[in-house]
């Protein structure tokens, strides 16, 4: 896609369904207060780098970076059949790569991500994050607590989010 495609995607607001993924570092205010901030911005900046590499082979469109946390969206600007299982791959990627990381590192480094998919609003000629479009929905609010309530090293998905990805993937209800 252009980037002149993209801007008008991103002005056009659309009910649409979209898999939303958050991605936190987990303790990373802990890490952080025991390292040289130059040493913990410089994982931090691996950390990006590494999961924003992993989210562009999905295709997943990355909407912000804040903090120690990632925003996702498997569905825009365009949307495919397998989007959500675009994003349970590209999640169980990054738990594992992220723990080698922090092996690269000398510290223990672990993630904890939600999913959840549903219909939202998106677009508009307001935008968040990254350029992104303004997503209006209960979607990103479930995913924000999913991912919240995740342990480190684990990825917790809707029963929405599952039901799209049961054939492919041994889940444990909670």
């Amino acid at each position: 896609m252009t980037a002149q495609e993209f801007a008008s995607a991103a002005l056009q607001r659309e009910r649409r369904q979209l898999t939303i993924l958050f991605c936190d570092l987990a303790g990373s205010t802990a890490l952080s207060a025991s390292m040289d901030p130059e040493d913990f911005g410089e994982i931090l900046g691996a950390y990006f780098e590494l999961c924003n590499a992993i989210f562009k082979r999905y295709r997943a469109f990355v909407d912000r970076e804040e903090g120690d946390s990632l925003r996702v969206y498997f569905g825009y600007p365009a949307a495919h059949d397998d989007d959500a299982l675009r994003a349970v791959h590209a999640a169980l990627e990054i738990v594992t790569a992220v723990a080698q990381l922090g092996a690269r590192f000398g510290c223990r480094l672990a993630v904890h991500i939600g999913i959840h998919t549903g219909e939202v609003i998106a677009g508009g000629s307001e935008v968040d994050g990254n350029g992104g479009p303004r997503v209006v929905g209960q979607t990103p609010n479930v995913a924000r607590r999913l991912q919240e309530l995740a342990p480190p090293d684990c990825l917790y998905v809707s029963a929405t989010t599952h039901s799209l990805v049961e054939r492919q993937f041994e889940a444990e209800a909670l």
